[in-house]
């Protein structure tokens, strides 16, 4: 199985082996990991699964707040 990761810095070797090892712990499943960079993430990750994505990145966050400041006004 592919888990297709995408940060804002490129991983260290040890970081992607512990992000794998998690996955195989957690999930009982071996991954292999693509991993891409987008500095536009600012921090966080984006993971896509099985067909799902899971957006984690700090500017994620940042557009939520910011859509949630503009239903106010």
């Amino acid at each position: 199985m592919t888990l297709e990761l995408t940060l804002a810095y490129q991983p260290t070797h040890n970081q992607t082996k512990q992000i794998q090892d998690w996955f195989k712990e957690n999930f009982d499943k071996k991954v292999s990991l693509a991993i891409s960079v987008d500095k536009s993430l600012i921090a966080g990750a984006v993971i896509a699964y099985q067909g799902r994505i899971y957006d984690y990145s700090y500017a994620k966050r940042v557009e939520e707040v910011y859509e949630s400041l503009q239903e106010l006004s």
